[in-house]
């Protein structure tokens, strides 16, 4: 059995998928699939199926050519959104659960949520799948930004962000955590925002209630760090740093005036993270970082991994 690193969506939305059969075997015609997360098989006809016999999620598939004679492994990703560019892009905010997918890399954004109705709670995933937004401002009407308004147990994971501006508070994946467990896994964001907002952070704004896990990620901030942080803007919950390399200066999250300037950081914030360059680029010519929970979208040929 082949492996292809290429991941192959199912659109939901759509009624029929139709597979590529060249890209994925090399040959015209898809015979069967055999899902190997879900122990069942499909016969394809015509290179197509019914998009209703995958559930939402990541599915790691067997698909065979029509003789039988061989099969390549892929990891099929169906997906209820399937996000292919800038348009599909700035409708994010207005949906509330669901498992969405980046399908391509995207560039030149002004991400502006512009009021309601975007001011929802997300509680589903946003799977980028190892792809790009490049060049993004997040603007508009003193609102608080990031991709989403609010989130509950919500997951972030397998995209890269660069180049971003915050011109208001929040932050790049979420503005307010309300409740539940969100992650935020396996990214990578750079990010500026300058002296003229505060309660930022890199990540997002405020971890009000829930927990927040920050995993397999690297952040790189360029921003002034008065009532701002490199993770977090604010943080009175608990958020969990889990092998996670942050390069900026200042603190991992911000405080308001009157607070303890350690309580964030020191009390509700646990783990690992590095907040300098000096620092990161000094662990990893001293072997002390673990890469092993970085997947196939990173690239580490360089001083800094980043995704591909």
């Amino acid at each position: 059995v082949l492996v292809t690193e290429d991941d192959v969506i199912v659109d939901k939305a759509k009624q029929v998928e139709l597979f590529d059969a060249q890209k994925i075997l090399g040959e015209d015609t898809i015979g069967s699939i055999v899902n190997l997360s879900d122990n069942k098989n499909y016969t394809v006809e015509n290179n197509q199926i019914q998009t209703s016999l995958f559930k939402a999620g990541e599915h790691t598939c067997l698909f065979y050519n029509a003789e039988q004679t061989f099969g390549v492994e892929v990891n099929l990703v169906a997906a209820d959104v399937v996000i292919y560019d800038k348009d599909d892009l700035l409708l994010l905010p207005s949906y509330t659960s669901g498992y969405i997918v980046l399908a391509n890399d995207i560039s030149d954004v002004n991400y502006n949520r512009g009021g309601q109705p975007y001011e929802r709670t997300f509680t589903g995933t946003f799977n980028g799948l190892g792809h790009t937004i490049s060049n993004i401002t997040f603007v508009g009407n003193n609102q608080s930004y990031g991709f989403f308004a609010y989130v509950n147990a919500a997951t972030f994971k397998n995209i890269a962000v660069v180049g971003a501006k915050l011109k208001t508070s929040g932050g790049t994946f979420f503005n307010r955590s309300k409740g539940g467990e969100t992650v935020i896994d396996n990214t990578y964001v750079e990010i500026s925002w300058d002296k003229s907002v505060s309660k930022v952070g890199g990540v997002c704004g405020w971890v009000w209630r829930g927990t927040l896990v920050y995993s397999n990620s690297i952040c790189i901030v360029n921003g002034p760090m008065s009532r701002n942080g490199l993770i977090t803007g604010k943080n009175h919950s608990q958020t969990t740093v889990k092998n996670s390399y942050v390069l900026g200066e200042g603190t991992l999250s911000g405080t308001e005036p009157g607070e303890n300037n350690n309580y964030a950081v020191l009390n509700k914030v646990a783990g690992v993270a590095y907040a300098s360059q000096e620092e990161f680029l000094k662990a990893i010519s001293n072997g002390k970082t673990d890469f092993s929970g970085f997947n196939k979208y990173w690239d580490f040929s360089g001083n800094i991994p980043r995704m591909k």
